[in-house]
Protein backbone atom coordinates (compact mmCIF):
# COMPACT_ATOMS: atom_id res chain seq x y z
CA UNK A 1 0.00 0.00 0.00
CA UNK A 2 1.26 3.09 -1.06
CA UNK A 3 1.64 6.19 0.91
CA UNK A 4 -0.61 8.92 -1.09
CA UNK A 5 0.75 12.18 -0.10
CA UNK A 6 3.78 13.81 1.74
CA UNK A 7 3.44 17.09 1.93
CA UNK A 8 6.61 19.27 0.14
CA UNK A 9 7.77 20.46 4.22
CA UNK A 10 7.48 16.71 4.84
CA UNK A 11 9.33 16.25 2.12
CA UNK A 12 12.24 18.22 3.09
CA UNK A 13 12.64 17.40 6.27
CA UNK A 14 13.11 13.74 5.14
CA UNK A 15 15.34 14.51 2.50
CA UNK A 16 17.95 16.64 4.55
CA UNK A 17 17.60 13.83 6.85
CA UNK A 18 18.50 11.26 4.63
CA UNK A 19 21.26 13.28 3.46
CA UNK A 20 22.43 14.10 6.70
CA UNK A 21 22.47 10.05 7.03
CA UNK A 22 24.34 9.92 3.67
CA UNK A 23 27.33 11.73 5.52
CA UNK A 24 27.26 9.87 8.67
CA UNK A 25 26.90 6.43 7.64
CA UNK A 26 29.73 6.41 4.53
CA UNK A 27 28.78 2.75 4.35
CA UNK A 28 24.74 2.81 3.90
CA UNK A 29 25.62 6.37 1.48
CA UNK A 30 24.09 4.88 -1.44
CA UNK A 31 21.22 3.85 0.27
CA UNK A 32 20.20 7.29 1.91
CA UNK A 33 20.96 8.76 -1.43
CA UNK A 34 18.44 7.15 -3.54
CA UNK A 35 15.49 8.02 -0.49
CA UNK A 36 16.39 11.29 -0.61
CA UNK A 37 15.84 11.56 -4.58
CA UNK A 38 12.91 9.47 -3.73
CA UNK A 39 11.36 12.31 -1.12
CA UNK A 40 12.90 15.33 -3.17
CA UNK A 41 11.40 14.31 -6.48
CA UNK A 42 8.16 13.05 -5.41
CA UNK A 43 8.54 9.42 -6.43
CA UNK A 44 5.25 8.92 -4.71
CA UNK A 45 4.93 5.10 -6.54
CA UNK A 46 8.06 4.78 -4.45
CA UNK A 47 7.13 5.79 -1.11
CA UNK A 48 6.25 2.28 -0.32
CA UNK A 49 10.49 1.92 0.42
CA UNK A 50 10.66 4.73 2.66
CA UNK A 51 8.31 3.17 5.44
CA UNK A 52 9.40 -0.30 4.76
CA UNK A 53 10.60 -0.87 8.52
CA UNK A 54 7.84 1.26 10.24
CA UNK A 55 4.32 -0.96 11.16
CA UNK A 56 1.57 0.41 8.97
CA UNK A 57 -0.87 0.06 12.19
CA UNK A 58 -0.24 1.56 15.50
CA UNK A 59 -0.36 -0.25 19.09
CA UNK A 60 -3.36 -0.17 20.51
CA UNK A 61 -3.15 1.29 24.72
CA UNK A 62 -5.35 -0.88 25.29
CA UNK A 63 -3.14 -3.81 23.99
CA UNK A 64 -0.52 -2.19 25.93
CA UNK A 65 -2.06 -2.05 28.97
CA UNK A 66 -2.98 -5.46 28.96
CA UNK A 67 0.70 -6.72 27.98
CA UNK A 68 2.00 -4.75 30.69
CA UNK A 69 -0.84 -6.01 33.37
CA UNK A 70 0.25 -9.67 32.43
CA UNK A 71 3.86 -8.47 33.37
CA UNK A 72 3.06 -7.17 36.29
CA UNK A 73 0.66 -9.79 37.01
CA UNK A 74 3.73 -12.73 36.63
CA UNK A 75 5.85 -9.60 38.25
CA UNK A 76 3.94 -9.53 41.71
CA UNK A 77 3.76 -13.72 41.53
CA UNK A 78 6.92 -14.32 41.74
CA UNK A 79 7.81 -11.59 44.31
CA UNK A 80 5.02 -12.70 46.64
CA UNK A 81 6.06 -16.74 46.07
CA UNK A 82 9.80 -15.38 47.10
CA UNK A 83 8.94 -13.79 49.80
CA UNK A 84 6.41 -16.63 51.27
CA UNK A 85 8.64 -17.86 54.52
CA UNK A 86 6.37 -21.48 54.69
CA UNK A 87 6.58 -24.67 52.82
CA UNK A 88 3.94 -24.01 50.51
CA UNK A 89 5.98 -22.43 48.15
CA UNK A 90 5.08 -22.70 44.39
CA UNK A 91 7.54 -24.01 42.26
CA UNK A 92 9.29 -21.65 40.45
CA UNK A 93 8.66 -23.27 36.88
CA UNK A 94 4.92 -22.83 37.37
CA UNK A 95 5.31 -18.87 38.19
CA UNK A 96 7.37 -18.90 34.71
CA UNK A 97 6.04 -16.16 32.08
CA UNK A 98 5.10 -18.94 29.12
CA UNK A 99 5.22 -15.59 26.93
CA UNK A 100 2.68 -14.92 23.81
CA UNK A 101 2.27 -17.09 20.93
CA UNK A 102 4.74 -16.13 18.07
CA UNK A 103 2.34 -17.07 15.31
CA UNK A 104 -0.97 -15.34 16.85
CA UNK A 105 -0.16 -12.74 18.97
CA UNK A 106 3.04 -11.17 17.69
CA UNK A 107 2.15 -7.93 18.57
CA UNK A 108 1.82 -8.69 21.98
CA UNK A 109 5.07 -10.82 21.65
CA UNK A 110 7.25 -8.13 20.18
CA UNK A 111 5.91 -5.68 22.83
CA UNK A 112 6.64 -7.54 25.76
CA UNK A 113 10.31 -8.43 24.76
CA UNK A 114 10.67 -4.96 24.04
CA UNK A 115 9.73 -3.86 27.64
CA UNK A 116 11.75 -6.52 29.57
CA UNK A 117 14.61 -6.32 27.12
CA UNK A 118 14.94 -2.86 25.11
CA UNK A 119 13.16 -1.02 28.10
CA UNK A 120 14.68 -3.07 31.07
CA UNK A 121 11.20 -3.23 33.00
CA UNK A 122 9.84 -6.34 33.93
CA UNK A 123 13.96 -7.61 33.40
CA UNK A 124 13.38 -10.54 36.02
CA UNK A 125 10.79 -12.07 33.54
CA UNK A 126 11.92 -14.35 31.03
CA UNK A 127 9.89 -14.39 27.47
CA UNK A 128 8.96 -17.41 26.24
CA UNK A 129 8.56 -17.35 22.18
CA UNK A 130 7.20 -20.74 22.02
CA UNK A 131 4.51 -20.87 24.15
CA UNK A 132 0.97 -22.42 24.05
CA UNK A 133 -1.23 -21.06 21.16
CA UNK A 134 -3.21 -18.15 21.76
CA UNK A 135 -1.72 -17.64 25.59
CA UNK A 136 -3.59 -14.11 25.61
CA UNK A 137 -7.17 -15.93 26.02
CA UNK A 138 -5.55 -17.18 29.24
CA UNK A 139 -4.00 -13.93 30.67
CA UNK A 140 -7.40 -12.30 30.42
CA UNK A 141 -8.92 -14.73 32.62
CA UNK A 142 -5.70 -15.09 35.19
CA UNK A 143 -5.91 -10.93 35.32
CA UNK A 144 -9.48 -10.75 35.42
CA UNK A 145 -9.70 -13.00 38.56
CA UNK A 146 -6.53 -11.27 40.15
CA UNK A 147 -7.98 -8.13 39.74
CA UNK A 148 -10.89 -9.19 41.24
CA UNK A 149 -8.93 -11.47 44.31
CA UNK A 150 -6.69 -8.11 44.90
CA UNK A 151 -9.82 -5.55 45.47
CA UNK A 152 -11.37 -8.36 47.85
CA UNK A 153 -8.18 -8.59 49.50
CA UNK A 154 -8.11 -4.81 49.79
CA UNK A 155 -11.20 -4.57 51.44
CA UNK A 156 -10.92 -7.60 53.84
CA UNK A 157 -7.24 -5.89 54.42
CA UNK A 158 -9.07 -2.29 55.37
CA UNK A 159 -11.36 -3.62 57.44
Amino acid sequence: MSQETISRNQRLILSNQYNLLSRLQPEKQDHYQRMAKIVSYGYVECYDELFSNINEKEFSKETSSFVYNVLSMYRALNFSNQQNCYDDRIEEVKLELPGFDAETEEDKLTYAVFLIIENKQFEELNPAYNPLPMTAKIYVAKVQKDAANLAEATIIFTL
